[in-house]
């Protein structure tokens, strides 16, 4: 597989917005950078490492709607981290302890809104989890099994 010239772009920046290092200095397509790093969900840490290129100063509404996008993915981040972390306190206050994974959705209705953050309870009882769950998220309450 041969990586396109803006592949190969947007891995070098995010590398260099990872580990640091130096952004290009060539021509970059930086709509199709920011949609590369919005899919691969990077867009947050490779913004923060271009905004004060000059490239910013030439792409000026780009760079404007670009740092939007950045806060609202931000602040999304930001609640569902909380509603994470609300949950799983109140399912270790419930007596269930395991470590947070990611990759899949407890299969829940309301699970979505927790992102992909989700606890590993296949070593738990099903009704103790269920139980636990239902009492943490009200919404689940009335969910039918």
């Amino acid at each position: 597989m041969t990586l396109t010239t803006t592949e190969t772009q947007f891995l070098h920046i995010a590398k260099a917005a990872i580990s640091g290092g130096d952004l290009p200095a060539e021509k970059v397509d930086w709509p199709a950078i920011f949609t590369l790093a919005n899919q691969q969900k990077l867009l947050p840490i490779l913004f923060e490492a271009v905004r004060k290129m000059p490239a910013a100063e030439e792409n000026v509404a780009l760079f404007a709607v670009t740092k939007q996008q950045v806060i609202g993915q931000v602040l999304n981040q930001t609640v569902r981290s909380a509603e994470f972390a609300d949950l799983y306190r109140k399912l270790r206050a419930a007596g269930l302890e395991m470590p947070p994974l990611s990759g899949f959705y407890v299969g829940a209705p309301d699970a979505a809104a927790l992102g992909r953050v989700v606890v590993n309870y296949a070593a738990l009882e099903p009704e103790q989890f269920t139980a636990a769950l239902r009492a943490a998220l009200p919404t689940l309450r009335d969910a039918k099994s």
